[in-house]
């Protein structure tokens, strides 16, 4: 059995897809190593040929990634690389990019054309989605660490087109959280920082979680929604210290959000409010 907690999509051409294969390795550009580092040994990993629009698997993480694994694959083109392994047979599915955008995947595309995903690391509930595909199919579980509880973490499809007003705030979050985030290439050409944090405060009813929900939704991230009443129970309750949500006590539930976001970048950021 199978235990994963992610799935990534990773590259390849007609031209690159052999060496891939024969390596047991993938790789990419040097600066999209930021959108690799959620990839954790064992995790679900799928090879994407663009030039067949193909996509190739079953395998599983056998690294996690960093720069130049082996030096001369692929002529030293594609540093950040992750050694990966076969799980059974190599299976292949045709119309990958029809397969992705069904299953709720954000697609873009390459310089020439060619659909791919916009980001290479997904979630649990994206990789079974895939891994449904393939004829024969792994028996998986779901690696599952301790994590904020499900039914506060909000899968948003808002964007800043469903936020009606506030042009200013809008351009502030724009240029300094989403588009270091989507054009990672020109972020680190320029040094930019990704992530931060950022303070929304204003009467109640002024589009504050609107508009968190639609910067989570620009970056394809995870929106977090903490009330008053989840955060304090009841008068006098706060810092008790008695109170739990899920596993964890009010003051470690932030830790474990302060921790988390310290620890997440690019595709799982997480948005709180």
């Amino acid at each position: 059995m199978v235990e994963f907690e992610k799935c990534f999509i990773m590259l390849c051409t007609n031209a690159t897809e052999d060496e891939c294969l024969r390596r047991n390795l993938f790789g990419d550009l040097d600066w999209r190593l930021q959108y690799l580092r959620e990839i954790k040994t064992g995790d679900i990993g799928l090879l994407l040929n663009v030039s067949k629009d193909e996509v190739i698997g079953i395998f599983r993480a056998r690294s996690e990634p960093q720069l130049n694994i082996v030096p001369d694959a692929w002529g030293g083109k594609f540093p950040a690389q992750v050694r990966v392994e076969p799980i059974g047979k190599i299976q292949r599915i045709r119309g990958a990019a029809f397969i992705f955008e069904k299953i709720g995947i954000k697609m873009t595309k390459l310089p020439k054309g060619a659909p791919v995903p916009r980001f290479p690391v997904h979630g649990r509930d994206i990789a079974e989605k895939i891994l449904a595909h393939f004829q024969e199919t792994i028996s998986t579980r779901i690696k599952s660490p301790p994590q904020i509880e499900p039914k506060l973490i909000i899968h948003t499809k808002l964007t800043f087109d469903d936020v009606i007003g506030h042009p200013n705030v809008k351009s502030f979050i724009k240029k300094r959280m989403v588009d270091p985030v989507v054009d990672l290439e020109t972020a680190q050409k320029y040094y930019l920082r990704l992530g931060g944090g950022l303070l929304l405060y204003g009467p109640p009813g002024t589009g504050k979680t609107l508009i968190a929900q639609a910067t989570a939704g620009e970056i394809d991230a995870q929106f977090i929604e903490l009330s008053p009443s989840i955060i304090r129970g009841y008068p006098g309750d706060i810092g008790a210290g008695n109170s739990v949500i899920g596993n964890y006590t009010h003051l470690q539930l932030f830790e474990v959000i302060l921790a988390t976001l310290r620890k997440k970048s690019r595709r799982y950021f997480r948005i709180c409010s």
